[in-house]
């Protein structure tokens, strides 16, 4: 948390939302008991994780890609 907190504002507000929907997520795999429903949106955010940490990305541009796959939970 501590790194997420040196970053701008912008990536460590989308990195603290990803953790949060990352949790949020793995608890609805807790209770459906169906890991087939929810790894897909999981092997995503990290893989938005990863690239929000890479300089020049577009946090938007990966915030939005998130947005697309979380309806259809």
């Amino acid at each position: 948390d501590e790194e997420i907190d040196n970053m701008n504002n912008g990536r460590a507000k989308g990195l603290k939302f990803l953790n949060a929907l990352e949790y949020i997520l793995q608890e609805k795999l807790k209770d459906k008991n169906n890991f087939l429903l929810v790894k897909d949106p999981l092997e995503h955010i990290l893989k938005v994780r990863s690239f929000m940490s890479q300089p020049g990305s577009s946090a938007k541009n990966l915030m939005e890609s998130v947005a697309l796959i979380i309806p259809y939970f």
